[in-house]
């Protein structure tokens, strides 16, 4: 996905740089999509802010201007207009993803591991040695840990001696992940 950023140019009068958004020309077709999500009743009103957005932009009208005219945040504006521009309707459907993506765990084999071995020198597993080895952080495997009841290994070393119990619980934990997601 290429990156589409406003152009930079010197006002040679004022010796500033000035930022220009980018331009939205629209199809027939896509004015008419746009302008029918803006007056649907069945559209979320997030869709339709967005949509009128880029019509207004399209339109000829500043960043500034449209942000006023419709009750938003110029930087708002800005992100719309650059995301249609860059990705068409698409751009606009969906919010992107907030936050960190979730930590992938190979739960079979961290299961694997609490029950069926135990790290070099010691007596047991502890999170932070988990974690190290299977690549995620330590709140990731406690979580899993704890999602199922089982006690903490730092704080339980006779782990090892409930292994079949345990290997049962976390087994359960993995069936409910897997069905629910």
């Amino acid at each position: 996905m290429k990156s589409i950023t406003p152009t930079l140019y010197e006002d040679e009068e004022w010796r500033v740089q000035v930022r220009v958004a980018p331009e939205i020309v629209l199809s027939d077709e896509e004015r008419a999509e746009l302008t029918r999500l803006v007056r649907s009743k069945r559209t979320s009103v997030r869709l339709a802010q967005r949509a009128r957005m880029v019509l207004l932009a399209a339109d000829g009208m500043q960043n500034k201007e449209i942000a006023e005219q419709v009750g938003v945040g110029r930087v708002q504006v800005s992100r719309w207009r650059a995301r249609y521009a860059q990705s068409r309707m698409a751009g606009i459907e969906r919010d992107l993803p907030r936050g960190a993506p979730p930590a992938k765990v190979d739960a079979a084999r961290l299961v694997e591991l609490t029950t069926q071995s135990r790290p070099a020198a010691a007596t047991h597993w502890s999170t932070r040695k988990m974690a190290a080895e299977l690549g995620v952080s330590p709140s990731t495997v406690m979580r899993h840990w704890h999602a199922h009841g089982h006690p903490q290994a730092s704080q339980c070393p006779e782990v090892a001696g409930q292994a079949p119990a345990l290997h049962h619980a976390l087994h359960a934990y993995l069936r409910l992940v897997a069905e629910h997601g």
